[in-house]
């Protein structure tokens, strides 16, 4: 397996395409963020659909995961109201703790509403002391967004509920035969080559 270091330069690249930061966003007739939601946010849907927990299960599957918790149709077959429940439920999901600091590839699952009645997924880029910025998907598209940190285990005013950590989501695939190369293919071909290249340099 890759080190950390460049598990989490894949997942600011894999990032950084979902969700076209250097391009202001995907809209949701974007052919990158169809990709990523494998069309389903599509027509009359596109009112209900949440996509939020398609950019964590895309990110994961493209970085080598093919766990059974994955929920991509690419992998198996996609089941029905269970992006979120999957990742909140995988065995690699962790309660948050007060000393949490989070890096790129990290997966949130925060409550958006303070009774836990509405949950939202959130794919970490960065993580200062008093700033969290993140990847999301959902209504009107894919965007970075910056928030405020304001006390531990909460962003805003919403709490993180659980926590599956790039690493140990990597390393549990591992030992259990279910990780393999990360999808270069995806990625811009200079992007994918730096970052291969500094994996065999390391």
């Amino acid at each position: 397996m890759f080190s950390e270091d460049t598990a989490r330069g894949f997942a600011t690249e894999f990032l950084n395409y979902a969700c076209g930061r250097w391009t202001g966003g995907r809209s949701e007739n974007d052919p990158v963020y169809r990709q990523v939601s494998e069309g389903r946010d599509v027509g009359a849907m596109q009112k209900a659909y949440s996509s939020c927990g398609d950019l964590a299960h895309w990110l994961l599957f493209r970085m080598g995961c093919r766990s059974p918790f994955i929920n991509r149709n690419e992998l198996s077959s996609w089941r029905v109201g269970q992006n979120i429940s999957a990742l909140v439920n995988a065995t690699v999901a962790e309660n948050p703790s007060e000393t949490d600091r989070y890096a790129a590839g990290d997966v949130l699952i925060i409550w958006s509403q303070p009774d836990g009645t509405d949950a939202h997924v959130m794919a970490v880029l960065s993580h200062g002391a008093a700033m969290l910025t993140s990847a999301e998907y959902g209504q009107p598209g894919g965007a970075f967004r910056v928030h405020p940190w304001t006390k531990p285990g909460w962003i805003g005013q919403r709490k993180i509920h659980k926590v599956l950590r790039l690493m140990k989501v990597m390393q549990d695939a591992e030992a259990n035969g279910k990780l393999v190369e990360p999808d270069y293919t995806t990625l811009p071909i200079a992007q994918a080559y730096a970052i291969a290249h500094a994996a065999v340099d390391s």
